[in-house]
């Protein structure tokens, strides 16, 4: 009987926040030295960039999968070989198949009520996949019906659309419902939920602050791998929020959590290459990380590559190639609308002709500078 181990599905749950999955393309080796174990307590200071995955037991080894017999059992209509299935098909262990027909598998295991169909159809429809459009609406309404039954990575997954609703710059803000379902999950061991949580007690979020309780939470869903965890750890460190400056260790975070997907990280990255945070100050590193976090759609990444473009720096100056970073930006920072305002103004028409058939995706952006090739 298959299992619904939801393997590659639930790797999709820390791209919430920046919708493009997929990312996966290994970051360049740190110039640091090699990463090393990082200690228990993540609040120590270190000698240099720490891994924060550890050293963990070997795990016991999976069952052998049956592709015919998990098929078959799918064809019959039982819900968990059909998520089991859908999950074979995404992760590449069924050769020739289609987007489209795990999206089918996991739409008959979720008209079936079953939980953990619910809640790998709503991530897929919450990101995107070739072949399958994002409908927000209907991943929430999914999500809300597994987190009701009880699923733990459902309820997180309902509380961060919950979340995501709420406009920081209201008055009155209320994050009781979140708040509600992350520690419901986290009460179960949902390791996503404790990152979650982590970060709304280490900042205050819809509670009084406890910035060291926070960080401990988000250790130990760092060390368990948590992408989003990897990256907030990172920050603290560089920061010397609730504990320890180490800005050297907060490096290997960031790589661990960009190699994971984490696009918050390769916006780090590149920032700390910009600065010399932790080390050497590298300018065309800082550009390739910019590059990839803002072809995920980053808004923050588009402003920093639009401002390297701006001013040369680890590329040649190119006003046509900043005016489009910063307009892909514009919407979301407004300083970044202010830019590409003034530096409409400088531009000739040639050149806003370029720009405006990059921005429609008439033509593909060329390469200047070997650091942001493939903007």
């Amino acid at each position: 009987m298959a299992s619904a181990s939801l393997g590659s599905l639930l790797t999709f749950s820390h791209l919430l926040a920046e919708p493009l999955p997929g990312l996966r393309e290994p970051a360049p080796a740190p110039v640091a030295p090699a990463p090393s174990a990082p200690a228990a307590d993540p609040q120590k200071k270190s000698s240099g960039p720490a891994s924060p995955a550890g050293n963990p037991a070997p795990a016991a080894a999976a069952p052998a999968f049956d592709l015919a017999a998990v098929r078959k059992a799918a064809e019959s209509g039982e819900p968990a070989a059909q998520v089991d299935l859908a999950d074979a098909m995404l992760s590449g262990k069924v050769p020739g198949s289609k987007p489209e027909e795990a999206f089918k598998c996991l739409e008959k295991a979720a008209d079936a009520g079953f939980a953990p169909g619910q809640f790998a159809l709503a991530r897929l429809l919450s990101i995107g996949i070739p072949g399958v459009k994002v409908d927000v609406e209907r991943a929430k309404f999914l999500a809300s019906q597994a987190a009701e039954a009880a699923f733990p990575p459902a309820q997180t997954l309902y509380g961060s659309f919950l979340e995501a609703e709420i406009d920081p710059r209201g008055r009155d803000l209320d994050y009781s419902e979140p708040l509600k379902w992350y520690r419901m999950a986290a009460e179960k061991g949902d390791i996503e939920a404790k990152a979650r949580l982590g970060m709304m007690i280490l900042n205050g979020k819809g509670l009084p602050a406890e910035p060291v309780k926070g960080r401990a939470m988000l250790a130990e869903a760092a060390q368990a791998g948590n992408p989003m965890a990897l990256n907030e750890i990172g920050v603290c460190l560089q920061n010397g929020l609730a504990g320890a400056r180490d800005e050297t260790a907060a490096i290997g975070y960031f790589y661990a959590a960009s190699e994971l997907g984490n696009i918050a990280a390769l916006v780090n990255l590149g920032s700390s290459y910009e600065q010399g945070r932790g080390v050497p100050r590298n300018f065309d590193l800082a550009g390739s990380f910019y590059s990839k976090a803002a072809k995920a759609g980053h808004a923050s990444a588009q402003f920093a590559l639009g401002r390297l473009f701006e001013e040369g720096l680890g590329t040649a100056r190119n006003p046509v190639f900043a005016f489009v970073n910063y307009s892909r930006a514009a919407g979301r920072i407004p300083a970044a609308a202010a830019r590409r305002e003034l530096i409409r103004n400088i531009l000739s028409k040639d050149q806003m002709a370029e720009a405006e058939k990059v921005l429609s995706g008439k033509s593909e952006a060329p390469t200047s500078g070997k650091s942001l090739q493939g903007m």
